[in-house]
Order: C-alpha cells, then sequence, then structure tokens
C-alpha cells in the first residue's frame, strides 16, 4: 500500500517559480517563498494549519488570508500590494509588510501583535491602539501625519524616519514613548528624523528618556 506523504514545511527561494500550488497540502503549517520569477499570487483557501507565511520579493500583487486562523508569522516584503487584510487573523504576531504600496491597514483584530515593519508604504494613517502588545513598530517612509502610541506599554523601537509628522505629532510621540508604564530602561531607540523638529518641551522629554538608556534620532 502507497503511504501519501503529508507535506508540513515548503521553502522555494531563488527560482524562476511562476507559479505554485499547495492547495493539496491541508496540513501545511510553513510556506516560505523569495526571490523568484514572478508569483502574483498564491491560493492558501485549503491551507488552514498554516502558522508561518513569507512570499518575500516574489512579485506578490493580491495574497487573501482569510482562510488562516492560526497564522502568527506573515512576510511579504518587497512586493507590489496596494491591499493587504489580516483582519481574520487574530494570533498575529509578526508582520512584515515593508516596500510594498499599501496606503491603508488594519490592525484592530490583532491583540496579539508584537512585531510591525510596515516602511516604505504610501500609509497616510496608521492605527494601533488596539495592539498593546507592541514592542517594535517601524514604519518610516510613510506619509503619516501623525501616530498614537497611547495604547502601548512595552515599545522599545519606533521608526518614524521621513513621514510627515510636524512638531506637536513629533513631541506626542516622544511623550507617549516617555510615559508607558512598562517601558525598558537601559534599552531603547526612538528614530524621528525627517519629520518637523520637537519643541523645547520634546527635547526635554528626549533627555528624559536618554536618560533611561534610550537613543533618539530627530531633526
Amino acid at each position: 500500500m502507497r503511504r501519501k506523504l503529508t507535506v508540513t514545511w515548503v521553502v522555494v527561494a531563488d527560482n524562476p517559480l511562476t507559479s505554485l500550488t499547495v492547495t493539496g497540502n491541508p496540513r501545511l503549517e510553513h510556506l516560505g517563498v523569495s526571490r523568484v520569477a514572478a508569483l502574483p499570487t498564491v491560493d492558501l483557501s485549503r491551507n488552514p494549519n498554516l502558522d508561518s507565511l513569507t512570499l518575500w520579493a516574489v512579485g506578490l500583487r493580491s495574497i487573501g488570508l482569510g482562510s488562516l486562523p492560526v497564522l502568527r508569522q506573515l512576510v511579504v516584503r518587497d512586493n507590489a500590494l496596494t491591499a493587504l487584510s489580516v483582519s481574520s487573523n487574530r494570533l498575529l504576531e509578526f508582520v512584515d509588510a515593508s516596500r510594498n504600496q499599501l496606503t491603508a491597514i488594519d490592525f484592530r483584530n490583532n491583540p496579539a501583535l508584537d512585531d510591525l515593519w510596515i516602511s516604505d508604504n504610501q500609509l497616510t494613517a496608521l492605527d494601533v491602539t488596539q495592539n498593546p502588545l507592541l514592542t517594535r513598530i517601524f514604519v518610516s517612509q510613510n506619509q503619516l501625519t501623525s501616530l498614537d502610541l497611547t495604547a502601548q506599554r512595552l515599545l522599545n523601537e519606533v521608526d518614524l524616519t521621513s513621514n510627515l509628522l510636524d512638531t506637536a505629532a513629533v513631541d506626542a510621540v516622544i511623550t507617549q514613548t516617555l510615559l508607558q508604564p512598562d517601558a525598558p530602561s537601559g534599552y531603547g531607540h526612538l528614530m524621528l528624523e525627517g519629520n518637523a523638529p520637537p519643541s523645547a518641551q520634546g527635547l526635554r522629554d528626549i533627555a528624559a528618556l536618554e536618560a533611561r538608556g534610550w537613543t533618539v534620532l530627530h531633526d
């Protein structure tokens, strides 16, 4: 009797691949594809056990994640995505969607999110008020005019380099970072270069952060 092969882990890299079918692998837990010729989309509708998904620099233009209830790690950086929905992925902890063409993304249904990389997009707003476990936010090279960090307690890295924050918005980010109730001491990075300079009060708050061991970069 021939035994059916159970595939739980697939990795493909540096390959002239132009299509990929994984619908026959319902027990698949990890899919990693990077630097292939062109993979504009992948059907994941029959992979409910997928825990980790990497589609890095594959020419991705769209991806449906609604059938992945246990997804925890998502890497879709260096693609051509104009939209990305993660509202069905409540267990998500890590997202890297940097270097796409996203104008908006909703993380309000991702309470476990810990690590967010979404630099080099076209975001004009970002709501992280429902993500209190975030420790790192990388959102440089976007078009944000503000970022509300009042819900965060554990941040140790924030990169807002090259956005559109005015002095009041820069001051708010500095103050909210300083006032985190469980913020780490002895380590932390806050990057605000490429925005308006902080006010005198903002500079005083920066000094308080630096006294805790934080590095703060600003104009």
